[in-house]
């Protein structure tokens, strides 16, 4: 998850200059390592480097806030010796903790506009309601 540069040969992929902070990844649908990924694109709280490919399979792209990949592999899988090699361009387990957890930088810090500091205030503009099945209509 976000190798050292050094390790992107190994991983089969190339480091570019540049990197996305909390964006959208998008399964590449004819892998099978993406089989059960929804076919939306999916939010992410990390910052991902950007790699072009050397030999490895892309599994998901990064994407626009829309969906559309960009150029740039996120999760790319491919040989290493007789194993293979997984890369994640960012950091997996820091953004699920900052999708579940909410904006630390926004700790007691009034942002809903409800009278009052709750756990909620932590995500208001934080997660993209539009890429939620949640709907309290």
């Amino acid at each position: 998850m976000r190798p050292d540069g050094r390790l992107a040969a190994l991983c089969g992929v190339e480091r570019l200059s540049g990197s996305t902070a909390d964006g959208y990844l998008r399964a590449e649908a004819d892998h099978p390592l993406a089989r059960g990924m929804v076919a939306e694109a999916v939010q992410f709280h990390s910052t991902a480097d950007h790699y072009q490919l050397a030999g490895a399979q892309v599994v998901a792209w990064l994407a626009d806030k829309s969906g559309t990949p960009t150029d740039f592999p996120v999760v790319t899988v491919g040989q290493l010796g007789q194993g293979q090699a997984a890369m994640w361009a960012f950091d997996l387990a820091r953004s699920v903790a900052l999708t579940r957890q909410g904006n630390p930088d926004w700790a007691n810090q009034e942002r809903d506009e409800a009278e009052g500091i709750r756990a909620n205030d932590a995500f208001v503009g934080w997660i993209d309601l539009d890429r939620t099945t949640y709907r309290c209509d």
